[in-house]
């Protein structure tokens, strides 16, 4: 009955009931899930207090230990209201089952609100929720939960005993008290443990329930749904079976009989709608049987706006019959194509194929009327080759490109088409100017860009769009045709005169037959002339005999002149002796000049060192005029020294030792570099200092840099020094309008450097004698200028040794230009003829010991200037200045574009102070400390590079941020330096405002990013411990990946890495940071325990700020190398930290107590180098030669390093070195030799002997304290 009910009701109302019946049971299950959804809410606020609770009560500890160790820095009453609090939740939480019983509802929901107000959120309804829950585990007596109280109970019994323990440890320190704490904080840890553990088992436990009731409710409802759908669905499924079948015949192609309608619901609607579809499928399949026969003309009418199928069967007929004209079209394209390819081949000529190709689209369009021309090369146009259905009398035989539409087809290699042409109304500007036609196509013969020809074509009817592709198309393989005939003909052309001169050289070949004929003729003639030459042969021989009795009379003759050839033999055995004489006098005076060198370092060594050990006035002991004394002696052994080393570069020319290194110079480099060195030199004596390349000279030329730096510096110098007022122009230009002495110079292979001046000038008469060495223009000048005349001799033998020549023009009190022209790329020399002598150390402006003094000498002068002597560059803020305004110093010499940085600077709100020098911008920094500076590179006097290493090198000013701004090139040594930013001019408004931004950022920002790539987390806790600090916010990360992204999110000012990571190494990690914003890449110091090979090292400093190994004072280095890029102030670090900076660049301090054996022979240099030595702390043991040395070192083992004369009496050094490393307790002790020698081969023979390093006397007392340095810290 239930069947019969169910068949006729619609499936609406059937699928109705079961939805209704499901949503019932989903009700019901939701009230459980809410139900239980609570249980946990409580639970999970139960875990949340006893977070809480544990927080306060580490808080409270904490504290209590914090006050113990720092009584004025923490709240002991705060520490203890902490852990009190803690204890109310447990005791709260211990004793909820007896506060359920003894409290009404409201009270109770008010006590759990009060008490754990932070563990339900603040809100009265979790409180409300958490005491039903409660009254719901404390009348089940739920065992799990009992245990869960009791030990919060305990935990708040033992929390007040530790409340009671530390009030009184808070009025006495007892030993007993800290004790029972300690094992009190042990016992209530254990207590909070097993809570915390009972917790867990209750939200286990009600998990557990939940499921179990969970699955009990889903399966009743599973079983009543199931048996209330399968009645449902058997009312459905018996009449669509039966359909199912009849539709499966029709999948299989069986039409069979309409299914009988038995229901009135939607499956008996469903079935009459069946039965319609296959009446429409008959009519489909018959339409189909007609388009497979071919018929496109059949019309299918759809049944309905919505009938798919038929609208989709018509538009498949019309495709069917658009891709049969497609493939029509495509074949009748391929056959023309073959057939013109058939036609076109053979040796045809150039009419034969005009006319085929004519012929061939007359028939296959057809055209009625067409033309083809060629273009001819020579006369640059186009040619009638051939035509059809016209008279050629009638069209132009010739036309020019861009003549008419033909032409304007040749310029622009396109096909021209009209149509619809009225015969005596348009008129046509073509070949076929005078016939009518209603279309025309005109189109290029075109080959690889090349257009060779035009063909013309002209019909009654219009061109079809394939038979313009089809004209299109072949066009290419016509112009081949034409080509290969046109080559075919000039093969042709070349084959015939090549066999005109063969016929030629035939008929040569037969002139020299005859021509050979005519000299055997010639030949029997001579033949005739001999036996004539032989009877006069007979008379001479007659002569002869008379001839012989005038011989005799010669011989006498010869006799005397052999007299006189031995005489003259004996005069050149005198000469060569001489020359002999004089190559042993050559060899004398170098061996005398080396000696001679070798004597007056000796002596030297002494004086320089300590003169400026007097200089240096390190006990304070000496007046202002004593120092300044010592300073003039010094640099007066400097100049001897400069002497010595002059004289000794003369010799070396002279005797052919000095020798060249080719090397790419570029001229534009070599000119920056005269600038920077000379310029402000030229502006102290008010010249003007001018440099000028000629454009026409290659950018760069070959040759010895340094030689030509070394001319170039003579020069220069004499120009400045011999020029008081006017102008100095070094001039880089061609040699086109010069007369050469030096044969082997040209005009094309030359280019000349011009010193002009406007000084004194030199004679004529003098002129020559300046190049001469010890010789000036006359004695005056030696008295008035000083000098040794040394330098353009020099200059003169060094240009010659370049491959140049030196060429003065001068006139007294006009000034002077000397001109030194050389080859533009020098003779490449033999590698193994290096120079065998090593540079001697020079004498100049930028001297470390010179540099030291001067700069000592010129603060003496600047203290004594006063404020009102001070100069401004430009208006500034500098007296405007109140405490909180952000104040920036710029230093650019360029006036204009310093006013720009001014005005730009105050409209960001910035105070500036301006100044063009490097040496004015210390003394402002000094004293204004400015927030930040703008610093430019090449300055007058100090350049900006040493003006940031002494800011960065000041504790007090190492903070402040520095932004480079300079017309070099980018360059990262001032990044490394320090700088925050480096920016090229000119620059634009976007440059200028990022620069701007950055500045701000470091001013604004009090606490720096650090960020730490290190895969070791203990070596992270140790770098963050070197580093951290309460300005510094630490970041972590374990790999490269991390911190790529870290990076691109964020804005690090420092960043340190270590080079071995799980993911990528630290060089791959570097490289993908380049390609990264730029603005966004931090300084990087990589930290690592890995030795660096060369390459890697090279490699990491082009992306490095610094480069630190983990060993001694790694960790110093690593904090030092850190503030300096965070800008730190060192006066506001822990006081350790200061001192361990202060230490690191306290650069005296690994001199201490270290013992250097000392062994020369001359007492004057040990007391010399001793006394330096100790005044530094080191501990000297003397030795007079290698063999007290060995012994000395026998009696102190604890030598850390020996200084080694080589020239002494007994052993020499270099048997000392080699005895020394023969004992395996003493290979690894540096050893550094001293001596007066400056060969290159001396250094070979230390480094081969076993020294460790080489230096010359006089010693440069900075460069041994800087080996010493190497040498003692390794």
């Amino acid at each position: 009955m239930l069947t019969r009910l169910m068949r006729n009701f619609p499936l609406r109302k059937k699928l109705l009931i079961v939805t209704v019946i499901t949503l019932l049971n989903l009700l019901l299950i939701a009230v459980m899930v809410n139900m239980f959804f609570g249980t946990f809410r409580v639970l999970n606020m139960l875990t949340n207090g006893e977070r809480i609770h544990l927080r306060y009560f580490q808080q409270g500890v904490s504290g209590f230990y914090q006050w113990k160790n720092q009584p004025e820095s923490y709240d002991i009453d705060q520490a203890i209201q902490s852990i009190e609090t803690a204890n109310e939740m447990a005791f709260v939480f211990g004793k909820i089952d007896s506060l359920a019983i003894n409290n009404n509802k409201e009270s109770f929901e008010s006590i759990l609100f009060t008490v754990l107000n932070e563990a339900v959120h603040n809100d009265p309804a979790n409180a409300n929720l958490m005491a039903k829950r409660s009254m719901i585990f404390i009348r089940f007596k739920d065992t799990r939960f009992q245990k869960a109280t009791e030990a919060a109970y305990l935990g708040s019994l033992t929390g007040r005993e530790i409340v009671r323990v530390m009030k009184q440890l808070q009025t006495e320190s007892n030993p007993v008290l800290e004790e029972e704490l300690d094992n009190l904080i042990i016992k209530i840890n254990e207590e909070y443990r097993l809570f915390a553990v009972a917790l867990d088992e209750v939200g286990i436990y009600s998990q557990r329930l939940l499921n179990q009731l969970m699955v009990f409710i889903i399966l009743l409802s599973a079983i009543f749904i199931y048996i209330l759908s399968s009645r449902i669905a058997k009312s459905i499924s018996q009449p669509m079976q039966l359909m199912v079948e009849k539709l499966e015949m029709m999948s299989g192609g069986q039409f069979v009989d309409k299914i009988p309608v038995t229901t009135a619901d939607e499956t008996g609607q469903m079935i009459v709608s069946f039965n319609k579809l296959q009446d429409n499928l008959t009519e489909i399949i018959q339409n189909t049987q007609q388009v497979a026969q071919g018929n496109y003309q059949i019309d299918l009418v759809p049944k309905s706006d919505h009938d798919q199928l038929s609208t989709a069967l018509s538009k498949m007929t019309k495709a069917l019959a658009l891709n049969a004209e497609k493939q029509s079209n495509f074949d009748w394209l391929k056959t023309g194509k073959n057939n013109l390819s058939e036609l076109l081949r053979g040796d045809l000529s150039l009419a034969e194929l005009s006319k085929k190709t004519l012929s061939f689209f007359a028939d296959y369009l057809p055209a009625e009327w067409g033309t083809f021309y060629i273009y001819d090369d020579d006369d640059k146009l186009l040619r009638l080759l051939g035509s059809f259905g016209v008279n050629p009398e009638g069209i132009q035989s010739v036309i020019l490109p861009g003549q008419h539409l033909t032409g304007k087809c040749f310029e622009e290699n396109k096909m021209i088409y009209l149509e619809k042409l009225e015969s005596g109304r348009v008129q046509i500007s073509s070949s076929l100017l005078n016939i009518s036609a209603h279309c025309l196509l005109i189109t290029p013969l075109t080959h690889d860009g090349t257009t060779n020809g035009i063909i013309e074509l002209a019909s009654k009817q219009a061109f079809s769009d394939v038979a313009r592709t089809l004209v299109e198309e072949v066009a290419e393989g016509i112009t081949i045709a034409v080509k290969t005939s046109s080559t075919r003909v000039k093969l042709k052309t070349l084959l015939d005169k090549t066999q005109q001169q063969t016929e030629e050289l035939q008929t040569q070949q037969e002139e020299l037959k005859v021509a050979n004929e005519e000299l055997e003729e010639q030949t029997v003639a001579l033949r005739e002339n001999e036996k004539r030459l032989q009877e006069q042969q007979e008379e001479l021989r007659v002569i002869n005999e008379e001839l012989e009795e005038r011989t005799q009379d010669l011989e006498l003759q010869k006799k005397s002149i052999t007299d006189k050839n031995f005489e003259l033999e004996t005069a050149q055995k005198n000469i060569e002796l001489k020359a002999k004489q004089i190559e042993i006098t050559s060899q004398y005076k170098s061996e005398f000049l080396a000696n001679m060198s070798h004597e007056l370092r000796t002596p030297l060594n002494s004086l320089l060192i300590l003169s400026r050990d007097l200089a240096e006035n390190r006990k304070l002991n000496l007046s202002k005029d004593q120092v300044d004394s010592a300073s003039i002696i010094y640099q007066s052994g400097q100049d001897l020294l400069n002497l010595i080393n002059e004289i000794l570069d003369l010799s070396k020319i002279e005797s052919g030792k000095m020798t060249i290194t080719p090397e790419v110079v570029t001229l534009n480099e070599l000119a920056q570099s005269v600038r920077n060195n000379f310029k402000h030199m030229a502006e102290e004596k008010g010249l003007q200092f001018i440099t000028k390349i000629d454009p026409e000279l290659p950018q760069s030329v070959i040759t010895d840099k340094h030689r030509l730096g070394q001319i170039i510096k003579n020069l220069v110098s004499n120009a400045i020094k011999f020029t008081h007022k006017g102008h100095i122009l070094i001039n880089f230009c061609s040699t086109h309008q010069l007369s050469f002495r030096n044969q082997h110079l040209n005009a094309q292979n030359s280019f000349m450097i011009a010193v002009e001046d406007s000084g004194i000038g030199i004679a004529i008469e003098k002129q020559q004698q300046v190049f001469e060495a010890f010789q000036q223009a006359d004695g005056s000048i030696s008295r008035k200028y000083g000098g040794t005349g040394l330098g353009l001799s020099i200059t003169r033998e060094l240009t010659r040794l370049l491959g140049g020549e030196i060429q003065l023009k001068s006139e007294p009190d006009k000034g002077s230009v000397f001109m030194i022209v050389l080859p533009i790329e020098i003779q490449q020399v033999n590698p193994t003829e290096e120079a065998v002598f090593e540079e001697y150390p020079k004498s100049d402006k930028n001297d470390p010991v010179i540099t030291e003094i001067t700069e000592k000498l010129k603060q003496i002068e600047i203290e004594n200037i006063s404020s009102e002597e001070e100069l401004f560059f430009l208006p500034d803020d500098r007296n405007n200045i109140d405490p909180g305004d952000k104040c920036l110093l710029i230093v650019e010499d360029d006036l204009k574009f310093a006013k720009t940085l001014l005005h730009q600077s105050r409209e960001r709100g910035f105070k500036c102070i301006v100044t063009g020098s490097g040496e004015q911008a210390l003394l402002l920094v000094e004293k204004y400390k400015p927030d930040a500076i703008i610093l430019d590179i090449i300055l007058p006097g100090m350049d900006g590079y040493k003006v940031l290493e002494i800011l960065k090198e000041d504790a007090t000013t190492r903070h402040i941020p520095v932004h480079i701004m300079s017309a070099t090139e980018v360059n990262l040594e001032a990044m490394q330096r320090g700088a925050i930013g480096f920016v090229s001019k000119p620059i634009n408004s976007e440059a200028l405002e990022l620069t701007y931004k950055k500045i701000e950022g470091y001013i604004n920002k009090d606490i720096k990013d650090l960020l730490i790539v290190e895969d070791d987390s203990n070596m992270r806790t140790l770098i963050r411990k070197i580093i951290g600090g309460i300005d510094v916010k630490v970041t972590e990360v374990r790999n490269g990946k991390d911190a790529l992204n870290l990076i691109q999110e964020n804005n690090f000012d420092c960043m340190v890495l270590d080079l071995g990571l799980p993911d990528m190494t630290g060089f791959e990690l570097l490289r993908k940071m380049q390609a990264l914003d730029q603005e966004s890449i931090p300084p990087v110091i990589v930290y690592t325990g890995r030795d660096l090979t060369k390459e890697e090292n090279t490699e990491l400093h082009k992306y490095a700020s610094s480069i630190i190994i983990k060993g001694v004072k790694s960790d110093e280095r690593l904090l030092d190398e850190t503030a300096l890029f965070l800008h730190r102030i060192v006066d506001h670090l822990p006081e350790n930290k200061k001192n361990m900076i202060s230490i690191l660049h306290n650069k005296e301090s690994v001199f201490q107590n270290k013992n250097i054996l000392l062994v020369d022979d001359d007492m004057r240099n040990i007391f010399a180098l001793a006394r330096v030595l100790e005044e530094r702390g080191m501990i000297i043991t003397e030795a007079e030669n290698g063999k007290v040395a060995l012994e000395k070192l026998e009696l102190h083992p604890e030598i850390d390093l020996i200084l080694m004369d080589i020239m002494m009496p007994e052993m020499d050094g270099y048997t000392a070195i080699k005895e020394i490393r023969k004992q395996t307790k003493w290979e690894k002790l540096p050893i550094i030799t001293l001596t007066a020698k400056a060969m290159k081969e001396d250094r070979e023979k230390s480094l081969m002997a076993g020294a460790n390093d080489y230096l010359t006397k006089p010693v440069d007392v900075s460069k041994l304290l800087s080996l010493l340095r190497v040498w003692l810290y390794k």
